[in-house]
């Protein structure tokens, strides 16, 4: 009798209880419910991209400007995304050949809005991942001059107003701006030495200047109110996550990226994607999953926040079927992964050599002694130097084509 009489008084607790769940759900079901900011929602309509890069190549086949030569064939191939660097080294990037297409530039804002620039960015383009370096800092920011917080300060500013210049200037567009550093592990390292770690100096220097980055953007991307018909967001990227999750050497991965709270991680995939066939595709996976466990995500965009800014075919190095199938796979599996593009590097080869075996030559054109052909190119192009199309064309012309 007296177990019954509790039993039955923890039940009608019980009840009491759920009944106040139910309440307070049916509540809250009725508040507005906070919808993800335009930002998310354009890049999560965006399907996939198969993008190329284009910069600093090693032959060109015109006079014209650089940068117009090459994003001039991708428009004609219809590619609907590209990968251009915006920097205080924009010469050396693109050589200008006297079209005077830059000006003279003192900030990225008037660096994008020159002509040269401005041509590329109204082009048919929907998704621009483009490396970015300030005129204040450029890549000096290990032991510089001045404080770090000037560092911060100065980056903060020039970024800011880039983000606020692209959301003004192409308002309606529904293009989006992906602004990102370049390999921060090797720019960490100071050096190309995998065995080494990032000090612990250079990773607080890099926490300093990516945060300012980000801040910058995010502040850019409020005050424009988030549209839903133009996004700027700001990665982190990285390009020896394996480094980390295999070796435990510190790297950008663990020591960096979850202090940035950044809006997207780009991976330079080398590490990963250059490796034989019977591993590749494991330890791209293993670096994708690395990346998705450790990147914070702000925005709620989920994996489409990772993104492959660089694999490479090195054709010249490997028989026909290789390239065939390492194309189809590094495309294949960061799709599959939920990732929001895959960039091949590059247009025209930026690795070649001239036929007298000296320093290789930056866009140059036919009648120049110093102009490499094909057999002096390791292979990571679109177009070769004899202007026939790679293997790489008709497979990305499948994501182009929709």
């Amino acid at each position: 009798m007296g177990n019954h009489k509790k039993r039955s008084h923890r039940l009608s607790i019980g009840k009491r209880a759920w009944q106040r769940v139910l309440l307070l759900v049916t509540f809250f079901c009725w508040l507005p419910v906070a919808h993800a900011g335009g930002a998310a929602e354009l890049l999560t309509a965006t399907p996939f991209e198969a993008g190329v890069a284009v910069v600093g190549g090693s032959y060109a086949f015109t006079h014209e400007n650089y940068l117009i030569e090459g994003t001039k064939i991708l428009q004609r191939l219809h590619a609907p995304a590209i990968f251009v660097y915006l920097t205080n080294k924009y010469q050396e990037n693109y050589p200008d050949k006297d079209a005077d297409l830059f000006g003279q530039p003192k900030t990225l804002t008037e660096l994008a809005a020159s002509p040269a620039y401005s041509q590329v960015f109204q082009m048919q383009f929907k998704v621009y991942v483009i490396t970015t370096l300030t005129f204040a800092n450029g890549d000096n920011i290990f032991g510089a001059a001045k404080s770090q917080r000037d560092v911060a300060a100065s980056e903060r500013a020039e970024i800011y107003d880039l983000a606020k210049y692209l959301y003004a200037t192409y308002k309606g567009s529904h293009k989006i701006f992906i602004l990102k550093n370049w390999e921060t592990d090797w720019f960490g390292l100071q050096a190309y030495d995998p065995s080494r770690a990032i000090t612990s100096e250079n990773i607080a220097e890099l926490v300093n200047w990516l945060q300012a980055r980000q801040e910058g953007v995010a502040s850019a991307r409020a005050e424009s109110d988030d549209p839903n018909d133009v996004a700027v967001l700001h990665a982190v990227e990285v390009n020896r996550p394996l480094d980390w999750l295999e070796k435990r050497l510190p790297r950008v991965l663990n020591a960096v990226v979850p202090a940035i709270g950044a809006d997207m991680i780009t991976y330079s995939s080398y590490d990963a994607t250059t490796q034989a066939p019977a591993t590749m595709v494991r330890e791209f996976h293993a670096a994708l999953d690395g990346i998705d466990r450790y990147a914070p995500d702000p925005l709620g965009l989920g994996r489409r926040r990772v993104l492959i800014s660089e694999y490479g075919l090195f054709e010249n190095e490997h028989a026909f079927a290789e390239n065939d199938w390492r194309l189809h796979a590094v495309l294949n599996t960061a799709r599959d992964w939920g990732a929001s593009g895959a960039f091949l590097w590059q247009l025209y080869d930026n690795e070649c050599k001239p036929p007298d075996g000296s320093k290789s030559p930056l866009a140059a054109e036919p009648g120049d002694p110093a102009r490499p052909e094909d057999r002096n190119c390791r292979g990571l192009w679109l177009v070769k130097p004899d202007g026939l199309e790679s293997v790489a064309l008709n497979i990305l012309e499948r994501y182009w084509k929709r």
